[in-house]
């Protein structure tokens, strides 16, 4: 596979709703002249994995050094290197994953047709949406950090592609939201996660529709208010996985909103 289709296949695996606002790849060029590549692992599961720095120097124009610093792979090269410095960060990648198949987030034979029917034929939308069996979509096992479901493809695949096809489907989402908002803190960190999830992908310009920033940025902060003290602590999904202080993530997301939108959600 070409390297720079590898990255951003890797860049893709990482992003989460949140990873990405905060985190992600540089790569820029060095007035010596040469080559630096910044790629961040905090929140990856490179995080606190052994790298053997790596550094060769011949002469000016021929030089290359890699290393991880300040929680990044910090790789610089001269004007030949690029290539190689991408190679060295994906075989360390691979080496820790040991299996690269699980690198990519592929749904195989998955039909969210049928899924969706299904969930809405049953009126259980809500449990797909919160990944409860029979609906559970599999995260890759590469992601960093813990979900109750995929959460990027069941709003992608089940509420946006249906947009079309299913009258209503943009209201009977919103209602489970709404629902999920007045349940417990479970409930309500999942619809702080999908909220995320449509605005990055309104950002992208893949959202049919937009929803009303204001409007659920203040029925979330009401919600996880109420729910504040055990968003503090660990909460349990229906598939069994265990995320601590799911705060965190809110209050990370209520940075970027702040900054990109002018609303809160705490």
């Amino acid at each position: 596979m070409d390297i720079l289709k590898w990255l951003e296949k890797w860049f893709f695996s990482m992003c989460d709703g949140s990873w990405e606002h905060f985190y992600g790849v540089k790569i820029d060029t060095l007035d010596n002249p040469g080559w630096r590549v910044l790629i961040d692992i905090i929140d990856t599961p490179l995080e606190g994995k052994d790298f053997e720095t790596i550094s060769r120097y011949v002469d000016e124009g021929n030089w290359i050094h890699c290393q991880i610093k300040d929680g990044k792979f910090d790789g610089g090269g001269d004007p030949s290197k690029l290539t190689e410095i991408l190679y060295i960060f994906k075989d360390w990648v691979e080496d820790v994953c040991n299996n690269v198949e699980v690198l990519w987030k592929e749904i195989i034979n998955m039909n969210y047709d049928e899924l969706v029917s299904t969930a809405l034929e049953r009126k259980e939308l809500k449990k797909l949406l919160c990944g409860e069996k029979p609906y559970e979509v599999e995260m890759s096992e590469f992601t960093s950090d813990v979900f109750p479901t995929d959460v990027n493809a069941v709003l992608m695949n089940c509420i946006y592609k249906q947009f079309y096809h299913i009258e209503n489907i943009r209201e009977i989402f919103e209602d489970c939201l709404c629902e999920m908002l007045n349940e417990d803190e479970v409930h309500v960190y999942i619809a702080c996660l999908y909220f995320d999830t449509c605005l990055f992908q309104e950002e992208q310009n893949k959202a049919p529709f937009n929803i009303d920033k204001v409007m659920w940025a203040s029925r979330i902060k009401n919600a996880v208010k109420r729910t504040r003290v055990e968003l503090e602590h660990e909460i349990y999904f229906a598939n069994g996985m265990k995320k601590s202080n799911p705060l965190k993530n809110i209050q990370n997301f209520n940075k970027y909103y702040q900054k990109k939108y002018g609303i809160e959600i705490i």
